[in-house]
Formats: C-alpha cells, sequence, structure tokens
C-alpha cells in the first residue's frame, strides 16, 4: 500500500485491484439495478443527484445520506465476491457497498465525507473503475484542496482513522471526461 495522506490521527492510503474479470462482471450484474439521478436533499432543497446510485448489502436496511435512504438491494454473486475479496485484503468484515456511476465528467459528488451515524470506524474501502477522474481531498476546516488524486481503473483508496473527521473528498466536473466511472465504496453499516 501506498500512503498518499498520513496526520496523527488519519489516514489515505491507495494499492491496486488485480482481479479485472471480477470488476467487470459486477459492473455486468449491477448495470441495471442502479438508479438513475435519484433525488437528495441539499441545504433543506430538494435536487436531482448527478450520478447513478445503488447500495447492496444482506445485512444493512439502507445507506442513509442527503435526507435520503437507498435501500439495500441483495448481494448478487459477483458483488457478494467482492464484499468476500475486499475484506480478506484488508481484513475487514464490511457489509455493503455503495456503487456510483457516473455517465461522463458532467456528473459528479460535491464535497462530503462519509460520516454517517450507522457507520463503522473502521473506515472506508473504494474502488475505482472506468474513466479516469479526480478525486479531490480538502482540508474540511479551511476547504483548501489538499490533493487531487487521478483515479485509474482498478485504484483502491482506504481512508481511515479519523480521516472523514478530518477531510472531505469529491469528484468534481471534469467537461472533457467522455468515458463512464463506477466508484464501488465499501463500508460497515450497524444497522
Amino acid at each position: 500500500m501506498k500512503t498518499i495522506i498520513q496526520t496523527e490521527k488519519s489516514f489515505l492510503k491507495t494499492v491496486e485491484f488485480t482481479d479485472i474479470d471480477l470488476i467487470k462482471n459486477v459492473v455486468e450484474e449491477i448495470s441495471d439495478k442502479l438508479i438513475h439521478n435519484p433525488k437528495i436533499i441539499v441545504y433543506g432543497h430538494e435536487c436531482h443527484q448527478r450520478r447513478s446510485v445503488g447500495f447492496f448489502s444482506e445485512t444493512s436496511i439502507g445507506y442513509f445520506y442527503s435526507g435520503q435512504l437507498a435501500k439495500s438491494m441483495p448481494l448478487l454473486p459477483s458483488t457478494k465476491k467482492l464484499l468476500e475479496s475486499i475484506n480478506s485484503l484488508f481484513g475487514a468484515e464490511f457489509n455493503g457497498i455503495l456503487v456510483n456511476k457516473y455517465m461522463d465528467g458532467n456528473d459528479t459528488i460535491g464535497a462530503h465525507s462519509d460520516d454517517e451515524k450507522n457507520l463503522d470506524t473502521i473506515g472506508v474501502v473504494a474502488i475505482s473503475w472506468g474513466a479516469i477522474r479526480k478525486f479531490r481531498i480538502r482540508d474540511k476546516v479551511t476547504r483548501k484542496i489538499v490533493k487531487d488524486i487521478l483515479t485509474e481503473p482498478g485504484n483502491i483508496i482506504h481512508m481511515g482513522g479519523d480521516f472523514q473527521k478530518e477531510f472531505t473528498h469529491e469528484i468534481p466536473v471534469e467537461k472533457k471526461v467522455k468515458g463512464c466511472r463506477y466508484s464501488f465504496t465499501f463500508r460497515r453499516h450497524l444497522i
């Protein structure tokens, strides 16, 4: 693993996921299960997300964020195998996979932290697949950009410790990007 950011209380590390066939199978399995541009609440106003989303878990009721609940869908054979593979790689007990699909560089997610109340302290692991996109890290207090990481297919990012308390992350708009990108985010939900 390569350390990209390290503080006294948190870290961001990267490593490569090499089972490309498994990722391709997951994309094929879930592509028609995602919710296109679901509604969320931002600063008290309802709007549509600029991406497609799906949450897969056998044990969690769903993923609650921005005033909405993305209800869990059952793990499919390849998503279950991917979850087991990531748990083995990290010695973790992740029980859910949040999938974000960005059709092109216009699809985005703003600066945020994965700090929902029912999330375990193990941290968050994400695999990027498809088009290369910026994964932008900002200081949570100053909001200044700390690092832009170009996520290539198979890149794994592990945000651990108090990373979600110290930093935000985002996928900014990149109008020149024409390809599709998937993000598979692994987390352990307590409910």
